[in-house]
Order: structure tokens, then C-alpha cells, then sequence
């Protein structure tokens, strides 16, 4: 995915991999425990995938990420 650093395409296509096996978007602690980090990880991942418009998200609501660009949405 272009102009996503590694670590940025990791959380995305977990989320995409989750979507797909799950057929609803993870929490912040089904991200953080498939990649081996911490929830404030999970959320500064997730405001930075924002920002470039590969996800959106609504805040307050688990499982509200949604896939908006990039490879596969």
C-alpha cells in the first residue's frame, strides 16, 4: 500500500483480515492482541490510518472501523 509506512499496512490488512473472517471490524483489543501491542498503540495506529483515508471510524462505538481506501476495500 503506498505511502503507508510497514507498520501502517500491518494494522490495515489485520483489520481487513478480520473483517474477512469475522464479517464484523475488530475492537481496539482484537488489534492489539493478533499484533502483539498495547491498546494506546491500537489508537494512535488507527487516528494515523484516519488521517490518510484508509479507514474511518466512528468514536464510542466498538467495532465501527470500517475500510474506506487502499487495496481491497
Amino acid at each position: 500500500m503506498q505511502g503507508l509506512t510497514k507498520r501502517q499496512t500491518d494494522y490495515y490488512f489485520e483489520i481487513k483480515s478480520f473483517i474477512e473472517r469475522h464479517g464484523y471490524s475488530p475492537t481496539y483489543r482484537d488489534l492489539a492482541k493478533a499484533l502483539g501491542v498495547t491498546a494506546p498503540s491500537v489508537k494512535k495506529a488507527i487516528d494515523q490510518l484516519m488521517a490518510r483515508g484508509v479507514i474511518d471510524k466512528v468514536y464510542g462505538r466498538a467495532g465501527s472501523i470500517t475500510l474506506i481506501g487502499g487495496e481491497g476495500s
